[in-house]
């Protein structure tokens, strides 16, 4: 929130664009980080152009081609070994009641992008590709009618997702 006011009071703009959820304004657009070019925070005192935001705003520029062909590649990972779990809670009696030792969690994005004159001094692109793959393994508490320190009761839940994001622009 910014300024005191409540989340669903801040509006989200890209190019000058709101992207904001005007159903309930608890959420938005989002721009992969390679693609920004600039940032703009306002906490208030900004135009009318923001007219349905009564707390702040954040506005993002997307990069744009120029007459020289610049591109690049990244690589973000969030590695599982990198992660320290939560400590084991016991039972008063001193049995496990729950553990997070075998959960595990690694996320990595991958995005490349380009841009340069399509046709020079007068068309420009920038396009960028960004793709992430997140792969979890929960498990469940131990059985609560356990008395012993072992998992047999807990049940595993595993789960992949793989998101594309495209953006490209012409000017």
């Amino acid at each position: 929130s910014f300024s005191g006011s409540s989340v669903a009071e801040n509006s989200y703009y890209v190019n000058g664009f709101n992207v904001t959820n005007l159903y309930n304004n608890l959420s938005f657009g989002q721009v992969p980080y390679q693609a920004i070019d600039q940032l703009d925070v306002q906490t208030g005192g900004y135009g009318a152009q923001y007219g349905f935001s009564t707390g702040g705003v954040t506005s993002v520029n997307i990069k744009r081609g120029t007459n020289e062909w610049k591109g690049g590649v990244c690589w973000t990972t969030a590695p599982n070994w990198a992660r320290k779990n939560p400590p084991t809670v016991y039972r008063s009696n001193g049995t496990t009641y729950r553990a997070y030792y075998k959960n595990s969690s690694d996320d990595n994005i991958y995005t490349a992008w380009l841009g340069g004159p399509l046709i020079k001094d007068k068309l420009f692109i920038f396009a960028l590709g960004q793709f992430e793959k997140s792969t979890s393994s929960s498990y469940s508490s131990a059985s609560t009618t356990s008395l012993s320190n072992n998992f047999t009761g807990a049940s595993a839940v595993n789960s992949t997702t793989k998101s594309p994001y495209w953006v490209v622009k012409l000017d």
